[in-house]
């Protein structure tokens, strides 16, 4: 059966990257060793303890992917289960030029029992050291713009709101639904689209339009702080970019190598050629060199 490859991963078969054939244990460690060099004598030196590991959960593993190789740079990533307005931001603002490409990534946890809430464990072990990868504060990025959200509750003064009327800025999922409804976005819209739409003129306004649902009082702070916002940056993309960039909601990048000591239970993601070794054959490399 073939299916399309974001079609497949939405659905939960991660159908990315490329399966590497192996008759035994040792081709697959030879493999690591002419294109791992550094992974190789990691393993060699000693067991990596778990907070140098990065691992991945996929559902309805097939048998024989218990080893792959995966190149994002061969896909465009789209977000599972949501829209993904927030990545397009973050792949084309200047605030995250330092950090691999989101929509062209591999994502992956540096918590084992997290991967394992999504299916079968894989190890990922980029073939270049030093390889760059980007960290969330949490360990999910859904969950990881806690800035953003907070400045966009008080924007709209969410405690003086009548619910009905006001966005939930909980998550990514209350600004992703914010900008599609409130800008006649598309379910897929790219930046470009977001430049066209998402701009503090009168598509901003309209949602001030609706005044007779919102009490006075915070009608007026929010109208008051939307022609601040005006002022001071131009479009509300600019401003958008502004509450989502890593500096104020506490992302950082880290160069993955045999000295890097990962922080314990985020999310991270690289752009970077790697392998994907399934769990259970992983701890069989560890066995065999280290006898």
């Amino acid at each position: 059966m073939n299916f399309d490859i974001n079609e497949g991963y939405r659905k939960g078969f991660d159908t990315r990257g490329d399966v590497i054939s192996f008759t035994s244990i040792m081709e697959v460690i030879n493999t690591l060793e002419e294109k791992a060099p550094y992974y190789y004598e990691m393993i060699k030196k000693g067991n990596i303890p778990t907070y140098q590991q990065i691992f991945r959960g996929v559902g309805n593993l097939s048998i024989s992917d218990k080893f792959k190789l995966y190149d994002p740079q061969k896909y465009t990533r789209h977000s599972a289960n949501t829209l993904n307005y927030y990545t397009e931001i973050i792949d084309n603002s200047k605030h995250w030029e330092e950090y691999p490409n989101r929509s062209s990534s591999l994502v992956g946890t540096t918590d084992i029992e997290k991967a394992r809430e999504y299916g079968h464990i894989y190890h990922i072990i980029p073939l270049e050291e030093n390889s760059k990868f980007g960290v969330c504060p949490r360990h999910d990025i859904w969950y990881s713009f806690e800035f953003a959200l907070s400045e966009l509750r008080k924007l709209f003064n969410e405690d003086m709101a009548i619910p009905t009327a006001v966005p939930d800025f909980k998550n990514l999922a209350g600004l992703n639904n914010f900008l599609k409804t409130k800008f006649d976005l598309s379910k897929d819209a790219d930046y470009k689209e977001l430049m066209k739409k998402v701009i503090l003129d009168e598509r901003v306004f309209k949602l001030l339009n609706r005044q007779s649902t919102w009490n006075n009082s915070r009608y007026d702070y929010t109208k008051e702080e939307l022609l601040k916002i005006q002022k001071k940056w131009g479009t509300f993309l600019n401003y958008l970019e502004y509450l989502l960039s890593p500096k104020w909601n506490g992302f950082s990048t880290l160069l993955y190598n045999r000295y890097t000591t990962l922080p314990t239970d985020k999310e991270v993601w690289t752009d970077s050629e790697c392998f994907l070794i399934e769990h259970s054959l992983h701890e069989k490399i560890l066995l065999i060199l280290q006898d």
